[in-house]
């Protein structure tokens, strides 16, 4: 055993085996546009004959708090006391992990945390927080199981797998197991963040935090009564990241009041944020609570298959969610793949172009949106989002397959078979979904009524609503799509506006700020002939390339007839042999 700068670890003095220190691949190269397209920027640290030290058991994982910058390999598998204190806290001498750390292939097992660690407003993990803004750390290559009982904490609102918080840091290759159940009896007006890898993190413009080939099966259920909460399989909330090659099989549940509260497979809120080639099996859901219940306050949930709430400049691209969703508040936003799919909301002066996206990517699983008991509110259900707005946010060349089941008590619900509510300039282009569609309303106003809106059980193929133009132009579009779906089905007090394609465009009417707003458009869109609403196929006069109903085609169209939408057969799609439906390739 080896004792430098008053630390107890064991040195590893070969040049080989710092050689974990060259990330290379396996760090992709940090992409200032965030569009998919590039990568995280290799390690700025290269192998050289630096001392790597070993870590054997937990007397010399504790000893990194005294050189939080140095070099680390972990040589077995360590089970952590029942009373462990989280490593490489903010408000520690030393502070934040900036080194590197190789898990080696070998597994940490968290068993419980110390009282002490509950009590304090450190971040919870195997590490308090991973980078500080300046250094570069890398985390590879690590397993972490969580078997820590049902956490209370009052102050400790940030928990992850390796780490609470991470700034400026790199998880690469790293495994998540176990359960994480976590319940924030606090008021801190920032949330509650739990993720399999990292509760919250924290990039910037050209220093992401960058999550690459990653994988989570562990169980996420994160509760607070009097604050937001946000959770996902690998991160709770984040900006400036680049997730790629992200892997979750696990559940995640989120319950609590709070504007924004989301959970994602992948991740529950981020911006500015890039996730590529990540995919999703788990089933997602979440609940407003009723506890200290404010209807001002606790109005929106937002659950998604991959992500809850994608919000300004962000982009998902070449990804796939399989689980169930489930959202059930006063305004719940369910999507398949990305509950809420957000651009920039300031009208006045005329928003820039900083909408999120979508492509290339779908959704397989049922999803199912509750309007809560009591509030007459509204539910956004879609096969795919179930709300995308504002200016350059985009949907492309994407599917979705699941079953799709909105309800209220009130006079609104929104629902598609891709998109409950397309606003705001949204484009919406060479998509197609084959899921049936539910939605039942009853007679109860809302609390804050939609301007510019038909009241009624809205839903269609493609779109619930599509609608709120901006800019005195319709410039909410649906076009070059196939609504394929089998039926529709509208129950409850009515009106239902219902239609192959989209439920409905709305109305034009002047908003607060003195801007024109216009119905939504609909350009050369096809459906499925034989599909039903209500038991009834979709009127004559509704039909037509450019109208709610879209144009006739059959229920499995030919190659030929997606390739008058536009559709690329050579770069992006190809016909799945046996079903007759276009497959990404």
């Amino acid at each position: 055993m080896f004792t430098q700068q008053g630390k107890s670890v064991r040195r590893l003095l070969t040049v080989a085996t710092v050689s974990f220190l060259v990330i290379g691949a396996m760090i992709f190269t940090a992409c200032n546009d965030l569009t998919g397209s590039g990568g995280i920027a290799e390690g700025s640290r290269s192998a050289s004959p630096l001392a790597t030290y070993e870590i054997y058991d937990e007397t010399d994982l504790m000893a990194i708090d005294d050189d939080p910058s140095g070099d680390y390999i972990l040589m077995n598998d360590i089970t952590l006391s029942s009373g462990w204190t989280p490593i490489c806290p903010v408000s520690s001498t030393n502070g934040p992990f900036t080194g590197t750390f190789d898990g080696n292939g070998y597994t940490i097992t968290v068993t419980g945390f110390n009282s002490g660690a509950l009590s304090r407003t450190d971040p919870l993990g195997v590490f308090a927080q991973v980078g500080n803004g300046t250094a570069s750390p890398v985390i590879q290559n690590l397993t972490v199981i969580n078997t820590t009982p049902a956490i209370s904490t009052g102050t400790a609102n940030y928990v992850g797998g390796i780490a609470g918080r991470a700034n400026k840091a790199s998880f690469i290759g790293n495994t998540i197991g176990g359960t994480f159940t976590v319940n924030y009896t606090g008021s801190s007006s920032d949330g509650l963040f739990v993720g399999g890898v990292v509760g919250y993190a924290a990039g910037t413009e050209g220093n992401v935090v960058a999550i690459g080939t990653s994988k989570s099966s562990a169980t996420i259920n994160a509760t607070s009564a009097n604050t937001k909460v946000f959770a996902g399989g690998l991160v709770g909330n984040g900006t400036y990241l680049d997730i790629r090659e992200a892997l979750n099989s696990g559940a995640v549940t989120v319950d609590g009041p709070g504007y924004n509260t989301s959970a994602g497979g992948i991740a529950g809120y981020v911006t500015n944020t890039s996730i590529y080639l990540s995919n999703s099996s788990g089933n997602i859901s979440g609940t407003a609570l009723a506890v200290n219940f404010d209807w001002n306050d606790s109005w929106q949930i937002d659950i998604g298959g991959l992500v809850g709430y994608q919000g300004v400049g962000s982009s998902v691209v070449k990804c796939y969610a399989t689980g169930t969703v489930q959202a059930y508040a006063p305004f719940p936003y369910a999507g398949g793949l990305v509950g809420y799919n957000y651009g920039y909301n300031d009208f006045s002066p005329p928003p820039p172009a900083q909408g999120s996206s979508i492509s290339r990517s779908y959704a397989t699983g049922t999803v199912t949106a509750t309007a809560q008991t009591g509030s007459g509110d509204i539910p956004y259900a879609g096969g795919l989002v179930g709300y995308s707005s504002l200016v350059d946010s985009i949907i492309e060349n994407s599917y979705a397959t699941g079953d799709v089941i909105a309800s209220s008590d009130g006079q609104y619900v929104w629902a598609g078979g891709l998109i409950g509510g397309n606003a705001y300039n949204s484009l919406v282009s060479k998509c197609y979904a084959t899921g049936r569609i539910s939605v039942t309303n009853g007679t109860l106003s809302p609390i804050y009524p939609p301007d510019g809106t038909n009241s009624g059980a809205s839903a269609g193929g493609i779109a619930g609503y599509n609608y709120y133009s901006f800019g005195g132009t319709a410039g909410t579009i649906v076009q070059n799509c196939a609504a394929l779906n089998t039926q529709i089905t509208a129950t409850g007090a009515g009106p239902y506006l219902i239609h192959r394609v989209a439920g409905d465009l709305g109305l034009p009417f002047t908003d607060s700020y003195g801007n024109s707003i216009l119905p939504g458009n609909l350009i050369n869109n096809i459906a499925n002939e034989k599909m039903t609403l209500n038991g009834n196929l979709e009127a004559a006069q509704y039909i037509g390339s450019n109208l709610l109903g879209g144009k006739d085609a059959a229920a499995q169209p030919s190659q030929a007839d997606f390739t008058a939408l536009g559709w690329d057969f050579t770069t992006i799609w190809v016909m799945r042999v046996g079903t007759g439906y276009p497959v990404l390739r």
